[in-house]
């Protein structure tokens, strides 16, 4: 997540853009996710302000704090080479550049464990970002998602995939190919 870093620092400046309001949608599914495989550790990929771990509690429903991570909000903005246990990442991949994509998608699976959570707009957002462009830059279908995780996958862990605003565009991808060509990718040097 690169080429369009710069924006979302200026734009995390303002007051109240970006708190994290996103994840609460995907609390369901996520806390769920968290029991059924496990999960001991949890980075939050994308968390805005993490208003919704420092002033929510929903982190108390399993006992730990994700980690968090967001390029935009100075005091999450180093990346983690550690692994954790899950990956989630809410309303994060439909603002990074199609281009970056793979790199995203291949650091995920280089850093998970047991599993995956994206949720993902398919829809333009209605934020501007300061140069006039929306801010959802890779607006795409269900199954341009599916196909990509699948692409980047390095080893198969489980990807519980939901795009919206159709919450019920929902699915959990565990058929992996493991290509070479997903194994010989750059790492977080290139993300």
């Amino acid at each position: 997540m690169t080429s369009k870093i710069p924006l979302y620092q200026e734009y995390h400046q303002q007051t109240g853009k970006y708190p994290g309001n996103s994840y609460r949608h995907q609390h369901g599914d996520i806390a769920r996710a968290v029991k059924n495989y496990g999960a001991t550790s949890m980075l939050d990929y994308g968390c805005g302000k993490a208003t919704q771990w420092t002033k929510g509690e929903y982190w108390k429903e399993w006992g730990y704090m994700p980690s968090l991570y967001d390029p935009g909000v100075p005091e999450y903005s180093t990346l983690p080479d550690q692994k954790f246990d899950a990956i989630i990442s809410t309303d994060v991949l439909e603002h990074i550049p199609e281009e970056e994509i793979p790199g995203v998608l291949y650091w995920m699976f280089l850093h998970a464990r047991k599993f995956i959570f994206l949720g993902i707009a398919n829809t333009p957002a209605k934020a501007i970002l300061p140069n006039g462009e929306n801010a959802h830059c890779t607006v795409k279908p269900h199954k341009w998602w599916e196909k990509r995780i699948k692409e980047c996958a390095t080893h198969p862990v489980p990807v519980i995939l939901k795009t919206y605003p159709d919450r019920r565009q929902k699915s959990i991808i565990t058929d992996f190919a493991i290509t070479t060509n997903a194994t010989n990718r750059t790492t977080t040097n290139d993300i």
